[in-house]
């Protein structure tokens, strides 16, 4: 999981930084989507809302915005 929560982090300080990150954001998506109901660490779940959030899907956003309440 380490894994996915750094390139969530890398995506978003590189798109910080101006950089185009083009459709990366939905190479990651597939894999946070999956844990998007786990709610394990809220650490976690900040990434993946990075990553529903730069990969533009309101459903995932939503899924799991309504989930942590």
């Amino acid at each position: 999981m380490l894994d996915v929560v750094d390139s969530c982090s890398m995506l978003y300080r590189l798109q910080m930084e101006g950089v185009s990150v083009g459709e990366r954001w939905r190479d990651v998506l597939p894999v946070t989507r999956e844990h998007s109901r786990d709610h394990i660490l809220l650490f976690n779940d900040a990434h993946f809302l990075m990553a529903s959030l730069g990969a533009r899907d309101a459903q995932t956003t939503q899924e799991l915005l309504t989930t942590l309440q």
